[in-house]
């Protein structure tokens, strides 16, 4: 749940840069600095990064590509990771799809509200997000048995508020839509519960794999949902 929100947190302050970037020298620019950022990172990680502590001997074995075909396939079979792609799959896009495409528009254009109260609709998100995140991590830590009601109990509560909000008479009130993106927040700290399954299934041989299986779920369900 920390790696999570690091990772939020670089998105929200890169943005600064990248803004200042934009309205000043133009969209080109702004894009190359986002290149030229990556680079800048990979050579510090080249440089900096090691694989393992110092005094601990390497790991015996080559990988090959044969050898990581048969570990994604491996982790792709085993039902945690399957049970951690669909819980990611499920969770974590309508809060995302919300912040990144149409959750302002919709507020300000679709129900009327302010430009400002969007703007702090999207605020709170990050910061419901924030808030929620370890304690999520706490929960998923202490009762591993019950991790699924967490993704159950996000994914009731995302139904409800939705359906709250375009059932409701007329234009929903603000207090409505507060709850709406207060759901949408807990989505993406839930989400990460599908990692914990992944992490139990598998051994720690194929552990990457099935990370990286479970973590297209969300981004998959982002796309289809933007392109529907």
């Amino acid at each position: 749940q920390l790696t999570g929100q690091c990772g939020q947190l670089g998105q929200i302050l890169s943005a600064v840069p990248l803004l200042a970037i934009l309205h000043t020298y133009g969209w080109t620019p702004a894009y190359l600095s986002a290149a030229g950022g990556s680079v800048l990172v990979g050579a510090v990680i080249l440089i900096v990064v090691r694989d393992r502590p110092p005094g601990v001997a390497a790991l015996s074995g080559r990988v090959t590509l044969g050898s990581a075909s048969r570990s994604v396939l491996s982790a792709a079979r085993t039902r945690g990771t399957q049970l951690g792609f669909w819980a990611h799959f499920t969770v974590q896009y309508s809060g995302m799809v919300f912040l990144l495409v149409w959750g302002y528009p919709f507020i300000v254009s679709g129900l009327g509200y302010s430009a400002a109260f969007g703007a702090a609709m999207l605020s709170l998100m990050a910061v419901v997000s924030a808030l929620v995140a370890p304690v999520l991590g706490r929960l998923t830590a202490a009762y591993p048995l019950r991790r699924s009601n967490l993704v159950f109990l996000s994914v009731c509560g995302t139904v409800l508020a939705w359906t709250a909000v375009l059932a409701w008479p007329g234009v929903a009130p603000m207090w409505v839509v507060l709850v709406l993106v207060v759901a949408l927040a807990v989505n993406g700290p839930t989400s990460m519960v599908g990692f914990d399954f992944a992490r139990t299934f598998n051994p720690v041989s194929r552990l990457g794999s099935a990370t990286g299986i479970v973590n297209t779920g969300g981004y998959i369900a982002c796309l289809v949902t933007i392109w529907l």
